[in-house]
């Protein structure tokens, strides 16, 4: 069953079907929408829902405490629509920017004293990617709908861009930046985000 999910200010809509989390039904239909660890228990993704009926398939998620289910908040990355939703998402509509999703190329890969992973990586052409602010991070793209959401640096090279990735033994596509990616493949990243 498909809902109609409309975003107050920005009178933005979008569908999404009653097995997929609003978070993902957004970014499907390449709305900008905050989010960061996509398991509940960040808060990144914590909007005011103003009406409709929603689920989660488990448990309340960790970081939604009960002052913020009694002021209407939910956490998108979890939440299931049961009806049409109306959420109130002030960030949404005052983005200038626009955001890329490009394929790029390893061209030094290093690691950092403090255990990170510094990436830098070529973008195709003349392409420059746009400045944004502390906040808004890049995702590479690993395919199946999983990415990972990573801190770029600053660079002051036009066609490249910087990134700065931190260890997390439990998601398998980080341990494969750090083991496995080689220096000359082939990376997709979306940002800003």
């Amino acid at each position: 069953m498909k809902f109609t999910i409309t975003i107050q200010p920005a009178n933005v809509e979008f569908t999404s079907s009653s097995n997929q989390t609003l978070l993902a039904a957004a970014l499907l239909a390449d709305i900008d929408m905050p989010y960061g660890c996509q398991g509940g228990a960040c808060g990144a993704c914590m909007v005011s829902k103003v009406d409709g009926e929603i689920r989660y398939p488990g448990e309340t998620p960790p970081a939604l405490q009960e002052e913020d289910r009694e002021a209407g908040k939910i956490l998108c990355c979890q939440a299931i629509a049961c009806s049409d939703i109306v959420l109130n998402v002030p960030e949404i509509g005052n983005h200038k920017e626009k955001i890329l999703t490009l394929p790029t190329r390893v061209v030094e890969k290093e690691l950092l004293s403090d255990g990170c992973l510094h990436l830098k990586l070529k973008l195709p052409g003349d392409q420059v990617f746009p400045a944004f602010a502390d906040t808004q991070r890049i995702e590479i793209l690993a395919g199946a709908g999983k990415t990972c959401r990573v801190e770029r640096i600053e660079n002051k090279e036009e066609h490249f861009v910087s990134l700065k990735i931190k260890p997390e033994s439990s998601d398998s596509y980080v341990n494969f930046l750090f083991e496995s990616l080689q220096k000359c493949e082939m990376l997709r990243i979306r940002g800003p985000v």
